[in-house]
């Protein structure tokens, strides 16, 4: 209660000098929380302006960056002559806190808020250096973030291939975090990262994936090459498109496999497959049909996990796996296999087991509902087709999920937490998985059998990006463009 308070006054004050939006944002939820309500009407009366003058933040001290043993980052972007000359600014609003899990396990949390960008918010990380994060927004503007002087300095402004502000077409839904870069991870000395593409030119919309070399970071940016590119890319000016907009579900996640030098990603559905019964009747069972024949087809990458041999020299991409909604999360363990989370519709969030050649049943089975199942008729066969009522439908040939979720958890990021990094010892070896409804860590054993959740941690924000460092630290963004590092309590 003494850290709520401490918090609640210094946003307070924060809002009471120059209207700080993080401290609008976590006074109102502190003043809400303690029945403090009647001062919120202070904070109605301030119109903050979220454009920070950048050079007049304060400066810091440069972070002290270790130069690795292990190959796989020791580059010269990792020399700490490299980020010495550069001009580091504090991080706004630091503070620090203790958490307990579901198992009773106090944790130490420090909270501050990312540096300012344009965007609305960013959407990966990658510790690109021991201690140091490189955070991407959509539209490739990028930060270094010194995670022990809790400092932050410009970075450089990554390439990607297509449209990022809204377009007049209407039959996407452009504009904002859904497109552009989606996540990012380093194979030995190449920054790998997703990209949501809306083609203006050849009006469709894909996934790509460039290549970055790590030595090129520290400069200007924008020599990255597209390694592969998802097929096919889906026309955008179909006469049904107009009804239902490409939108949201671009899964983009990715997962690097270094004993089969496979890099692995996620392909969401578009929003082909009917998450309504509303959709498909808006779009008429013609155009609901030639979506699903899209999702259905075994040449076609949408709903998919698709791998990408051999990235660092002659890519090849192939699928992998069909049946996927929006997995925003893939991990590649070492004696467990290949783990993916899938955002369900109406619940039915799932952890799934990938295997080759497997089908995991979307749209044509989910363990959650459409959103919309109450507003029609009970009987499936007065519906615009029965199949639309998919619930638990038993499809032959389809895998179904090792462990699902209802009410859903929208889960995100997954990464196995690593042994023998004097960090959190009883999180050793155990897959740590991130949510944004859920607002919380779910830790699960992949490694039993069956899979279970182990433990769950609360911490109050949309987590929208996971990365656990080589110190052992769980680094967090959330939508809210919040920075949350958690480890253990000394």
């Amino acid at each position: 209660m003494r850290f709520l308070w401490r918090w609640a006054g210094k946003a307070l004050r924060n809002f009471l000098t120059d209207c700080d939006v993080l401290g609008i944002v976590m006074t109102r939820r502190l003043l809400a929380g303690l029945s403090l309500l009647p001062l919120g009407a202070l904070l109605a009366a301030c119109q903050a302006d979220i454009s920070r003058d950048i050079d007049a933040l304060p400066a810091a001290p440069a972070p002290s960056v270790t130069s690795p043993e292990s190959p796989e980052t020791s580059v010269p972007v990792c020399a700490e002559e490299d980020f010495a000359d550069r001009d580091w600014r504090e991080l706004g609003s630091p503070d620090t806190a203790t958490l307990s899990d579901s198992e009773g396990l106090e944790l130490s949390l420090r909270v501050a808020e990312l540096p300012p960008t344009s965007a609305e918010r960013y959407n990966a990380a990658v510790e690109i250096c021991p201690g140091i994060l490189l955070v991407i927004a959509h539209e490739g503007t990028s930060r270094f973030i010194a995670l022990e002087e809790m400092t932050w300095s410009e970075g450089p402004t990554l390439r990607h291939s297509g449209a990022t502000d809204r377009i007049s077409a209407g039959g996407v839904a452009s504009g904002g975090p859904t497109w552009g870069i989606r996540d990012a991870l380093i194979i030995d000395q190449a920054l790998v990262y997703a990209d949501a593409v809306i083609d203006t030119a050849r009006e469709c919309v894909r996934i790509d994936v460039h290549r970055m070399d790590l030595e090129s970071i520290l400069g200007v940016g924008g020599d990255s090459d597209v390694i592969a590119s998802t097929e096919p890319c889906v026309d955008y000016t179909e006469p049904q498109r107009a009804a239902s907009t490409l939108r949201t579900h671009m899964g983009s996640a990715l997962a690097w496999d270094e004993d089969a030098d496979t890099l692995y990603l996620t392909v969401g559905d578009f929003h082909l497959g009917a998450s309504t019964i509303g959709q498909a009747a808006g779009i008429g069972l013609e155009g609901t049909l030639r979506d699903y024949s899209l999702l259905g087809d075994p040449a076609s990458m949408v709903g998919s996990v698709v791998g990408i041999s051999d990235p660092l020299g002659t890519p090849e991409i192939r699928i992998v796996a069909k049946g996927l909604r929006n997995s925003l999360g893939i991990v590649a363990t070492k004696d467990s296999g290949l783990w993916l989370s899938d955002h369900g519709p109406s619940g039915g969030d799932e952890l799934n087991l990938i295997t080759e050649g497997s089908d995991y049943g979307w749209p044509l089975t989910s363990v959650g509902k459409p959103y919309d199942r109450a507003a029609w008729p009970r009987d499936s066969s007065a519906l615009l087709a029965p199949w639309l009522d998919f619930q638990n439908a038993d499809i032959e040939g389809t895998t179904p999920p090792v462990l699902s979720w209802t009410p859903a958890i929208a889960p995100t990021e997954m990464a196995v937490y690593p042994t023998g990094s004097g960090g959190i010892e009883d999180y050793e070896n155990l897959v740590v998985m991130a949510s944004l409804r859920a607002q919380s860590l779910f830790v699960l054993d992949v490694a039993g059998s069956p899979a279970a959740q182990v433990r769950k941690l609360n911490v109050g924000e949309r987590i929208r990006n996971l990365t656990i460092t080589k110190s052992g630290e769980i680094t967090m963004l959330t939508d809210s463009r919040t920075l949350l590092i958690l480890s253990a309590l000394r």
